[in-house]
């Protein structure tokens, strides 16, 4: 009996270059949500975007196999989840940690770039 070739880790398989133009672009529109929601005293359009928008980038990147990038949306989706009244108190906290978050999936997304690429 043959054996198949064994598969590549999901974070090691190719990403269509559609596919990472489109997560860019998420990053891109959700670092100006969260601009807004910290600017703007969490309004609830932007915040309910904001967390629509994240959870479609993690869901999205789970079908494709990208774990790492996935938990960086669901973490962002969780903290744009929050009520007005519970990130009140948090804000500068909270502008820590999306700032994080965003800067990891940027980061993250150049690597998956270069490899595309290279």
């Amino acid at each position: 009996m043959t054996r198949l070739p064994p598969r590549p880790a999901p974070e090691k398989m190719a990403v269509s270059g559609v596919t990472l133009s489109l997560i860019s672009l998420s990053l891109s529109e959700l670092r100006k949500d969260v601009a807004q929601l910290l600017d703007a005293d969490w309004p609830e359009p932007a915040r309910r975007r904001a967390h629509e928008l994240a959870s479609a980038l993690w869901e999205a990147c789970s079908r494709q196999g990208l774990h790492e990038m996935a938990g960086l949306a669901r973490a962002l989706a969780s903290l744009a989840g929050l009520s007005h009244e519970k990130a009140a108190p948090l804000r500068p906290a909270l502008r820590e940690k999306f700032d994080e978050l965003l800067r990891s999936a940027s980061r993250l997304l150049d690597r998956l770039s270069k490899r595309h690429t290279g």
